[in-house]
């Protein structure tokens, strides 16, 4: 089900950030939105599961993970302005 690369992610971001994880975790996909609210970088984990051979990320999961990006940055940079 999962490779062994994103278990161990995935283990340890549930010790970094359980509450966020408990929910929408059961998918690579819901894994790397649930850490991606958690404020971690999902960029460079997307690559990594690709050269592990675990990338099942289909384009609109991909775009879904874009969105989510870009809306957070969005909404750093209203903070900012607003601060």
């Amino acid at each position: 089900m999962y490779g062994l690369g994103v278990i161990c992610v995935r283990q340890h971001m549930l010790s970094v950030c359980s509450d966020e994880l408990k929910e929408g975790s059961d998918t690579v996909l819901g894994t790397i939105l649930a850490m991606e609210r958690c404020g971690t970088d999902v960029i460079d984990l997307i690559g990594s599961l690709e050269v592990i051979g675990t990338s099942d990320i289909l384009k609109e999961d991909r775009l879904e993970i874009g969105s989510s990006l870009l809306m957070r940055e969005a909404q750093e940079g209203v903070l900012l302005i607003l601060e």
